[in-house]
């Protein structure tokens, strides 16, 4: 199968980051900067991020909670969130190494309430929000015709409705200051293997 793949990828270099990515073992695979490379801290200047205040849901584990430790360990000030406090919170605890302010907070992306209070907590406790990373999702890997009807709108609703209604939070805001970042983190399921 990973030789059909790698007829399909005409790239050079696609080839060679997939080969090296499907040859990496558990125990070579021990920091984000292994699987997640494009958002190693060393590729960025610390001083664009020093200070700039991030939120990241979906933080407590993944590709989320990888993204919200390099921006921290870049020097900005972080709200970690998941679903539950104890991941949010071992997450943002992690990040504390790095020296610069952190919280957790728990909540539901799906759930309006949950949201608002993410973005109230932020602004109290760390300042205006400069940047969203939007991490929580999920993807469903059952064929639409045997999809429960539950399990896809439960994907609407984190993927599509969490993220719009955080950005419609946290945009007046950034406009109104004339800057901010939204980050939409897509998924590559579509690609078949």
């Amino acid at each position: 199968m990973r030789g059909d793949l790698t007829k399909r990828i005409h790239n050079s270099q696609q080839r060679s980051e997939i080969r090296s990515f499907c040859s990496m073992t558990l125990e070579k695979i021990n920091t984000h900067k292994d699987v997640y490379q494009a958002i190693a801290p060393e590729t960025y200047s610390k001083e664009e991020f020093e200070g700039k205040v991030v939120i990241v849901t979906g933080s407590g584990s993944g590709i989320g909670k990888a993204t919200a430790l390099a921006f921290s360990q870049l020097g900005a000030k972080v709200a970690f969130t998941d679903l539950t406090i104890e991941s949010a919170q071992s997450a943002a605890d992690e990040a504390r190494s790095f020296g610069n302010k952190t919280i957790a907070v728990s909540g539901n992306v799906t759930k309006l309430k949950d949201t608002e209070r993410l973005v109230a907590e932020t602004t109290q406790k760390l300042g205006p929000v400069d940047c969203v990373v939007f991490a929580a999702g999920y993807g469903m890997f059952d064929k639409f015709e045997i999809s429960r009807s539950d399990d896809w709108w439960g994907l609407v609703e984190t993927n599509l409705k969490g993220p719009t209604d955080l950005t419609r939070l946290v945009l007046p805001d950034m406009i109104k200051r004339n800057t901010g970042t939204l980050i939409y983190i897509a998924s590559r399921v579509s690609l078949k293997v």
